[in-house]
């Protein structure tokens, strides 16, 4: 059975100084710690210690970690590919560091994703002034990114830094749809190499889906986020993800990360 401990004010920030992140307690609550990653994005760390600088509740209370916008003070991530409550047991420092350093590798996978979503003090007005701005260009329904873009904001994602750039340049009159760049061809050859090793382990279905998604992503420059989890996952498997810009990059593109 495991053994809860107390843990007071003084030695919970005693273990953030030697934690190797910035910090900031949110005056407000009690027990509330910011660690700030970004002017935007800042990991939120709900303590349970009391504002008798004690810890709260029972000795099984939970330590949770979350990403959130400190522009708007919501919620970007609450669990960032691991776990989100950490028990008060005797190895707490240990575990509770981890759970920083994963939440710092999901932000930093994806960061100037989190920074745009983060920065959006009003989602529906920046919904609204997008789809106007995409609007605003002559026969954008004829151009397949123009679309998927629209279709992204319609359906209440968010354009990547890079998306919203071209975008611009389009209703600038700088470029033409037809002048955008196309597919990030390091993430095809990605999908090469997966098929090849997909083709050597036998793996039919893989190989399959594969074919169809390099398809898809040559014509749309785009995936779901469902097709990005599958590759994802082969290129772990299969040891081709070297790049983790570039999937953290793609992931984003998927909206991974919803308000």
């Amino acid at each position: 059975m495991a053994t809860y401990v107390q843990i007071s004010r003084d030695e919970f920030e005693d273990w953030l100084k030697r934690s190797g992140y910035k910090w900031e307690r949110d005056t407000s609550k009690a027990g509330i710690y910011l660690l700030p990653l970004s002017d935007n994005v800042a990991i939120k760390v709900s303590s349970t210690i009391g504002s008798r600088d004690d810890a709260m509740g029972r000795g099984q209370a939970s330590i949770k970690l979350s990403l959130m916008s400190t522009v708007t003070g919501y919620t970007l991530n609450k669990k960032a590919q691991g776990q989100a409550h950490f028990k008060r047991t005797t190895n707490w420092e240990k575990t509770l560091k981890k759970g920083l350093d994963r939440m710092k590798q999901a932000y930093l996978k994806a960061a100037s994703f989190y920074d745009i979503i983060a920065g959006i003090k009003d989602r529906k007005q920046y919904e609204e002034d997008i789809l106007k701005k995409i609007e605003s260009v002559p026969d954008w329904r004829n151009s397949d990114m123009l679309a998927s873009f629209y279709q992204r904001v319609e359906s209440h994602g968010v354009l990547t830094e890079k998306q919203m750039n071209a975008l611009d340049k389009i209703v600038e009159g700088k470029e033409s749809p037809q002048e955008q760049q196309g597919p990030d061809e390091g993430f095809l050859n990605r999908m090469r190499q997966l098929y090849r090793e997909a083709d050597r382990d036998g793996n039919d279905w893989l190989k399959d889906f594969v074919k169809s998604v390099a398809e898809q992503y040559k014509r749309r420059g785009s995936l779901s986020d469902k097709q990005l989890a599958v590759l994802d996952k082969n290129f772990k498997r299969y040891r081709v993800a070297t790049n983790h810009d570039i999937v953290g990059e793609l992931r984003s593109i998927a909206d991974l990360l919803r308000v």
